[in-house]
């Protein structure tokens, strides 16, 4: 019954966080367009945070290259207000995958520039309005009837992923809706830096299989069937693509081999790359590019 319900909700969050994207033209926003082109001269952007990354390989603006991959994250950029490495990175990790929240797209009319479907980066309300979700059912294991039938807090929330197959056409965004349960939310800031970590990873021979690594006496990643990953790998061709785990194993003191769901995108063979865990992620949609 838990699992049914925990089902439903992601299906109807899903059309409610992909028709909030329409509407708020998330593909479209200057942020997040200037993070997948990487452009060190941003829209309002803190200027310390770019250039991304470090030494980028192409110049994406001109590139018939994939841009970079970019995490469009309302709740998470507001509940790490006031630490700027984990507020404009994923994981803290300064030229790795951007995180950004919606900005708003601006036309110019009569010579004026104004801005369509605005959202400011720091309210808070709307964040939680559009971002998070309540009204959830909670079971308790042996006796649920004692179990209060809505939780007003909100356990599911969401963030988009962002791809431009080629950096030079920003009117083509690819885009997945991704799904967090039980996630940390402390809108308006104050957030505690957890829960997203950065692997290398070997990918091959299989097309649906990797082995990550992590350093000695640090703890193991709690990568499980089920769970979703991200192939973080930038470079020349950068990917940003999530994957369901369907088997892990420990297979040394710092190594895991991961079997996913389908198949690699984005390249073929053996090759080396980077992996995002992150936890509470239950589910990721990919809506394409409409």
């Amino acid at each position: 019954m838990a699992q049914a319900v925990k089902d439903d909700r992601t299906g109807h969050i899903k059309e409610n966080a992909a028709a909030t994207a329409a509407s708020m033209q998330a593909r479209l926003d200057l942020w997040v367009r200037d993070a997948m082109q990487g452009r060190t001269t941003p829209n309002g952007q803190p200027t310390a945070a770019l250039p991304y990354p470090a030494n980028p390989l192409v110049s994406r603006q001109t590139s018939t290259l994939p841009g970079y991959p970019v995490l469009v994250d309302p709740v998470g950029w507001s509940t790490f207000n006031g630490n700027a490495n984990w507020q404009l990175w994923v994981g803290g990790q300064p030229g790795t995958i951007p995180r950004r929240t919606l900005r708003g797209r601006y036309t110019t009319v009569a010579g004026n520039v104004v801005m369509i479907n605005g959202f400011p980066a720091t309210d808070v309300r709307r964040i939680r309005e559009f971002f998070t979700f309540m009204d959830d059912m909670s079971f308790a294991k042996g006796n649920p009837g004692l179990q209060p039938p809505v939780d007003r807090e909100p356990l599911y929330s969401v963030a988009y992923t962002t791809r431009l197959p080629r950096a030079n056409t920003t009117n083509v965004v690819e885009l997945d809706v991704v799904v967090f349960r039980g996630r940390q939310i402390r809108l308006g800031g104050g957030g505690t830096p957890r829960g997203e970590r950065y692997f290398p990873a070997s990918f091959g021979p299989a097309a649906n299989q990797l082995s990550i690594t992590w350093p000695a006496g640090t703890p193991v990643p709690e990568v499980k069937p089920g769970q979703w990953i991200m192939d973080a790998t930038l470079g020349t061709r950068p990917r940003g693509y999530w994957y369901r785990v369907v088997n892990a194993s420990v297979v040394g003191s710092n190594s895991m081999e991961l079997e996913i769901q389908g198949a690699f995108k984005g390249f073929s063979g053996v090759t080396t790359g980077t992996v995002l865990v992150m936890d509470d992620v239950i589910e990721v949609f990919e809506r394409g590019t409409n």
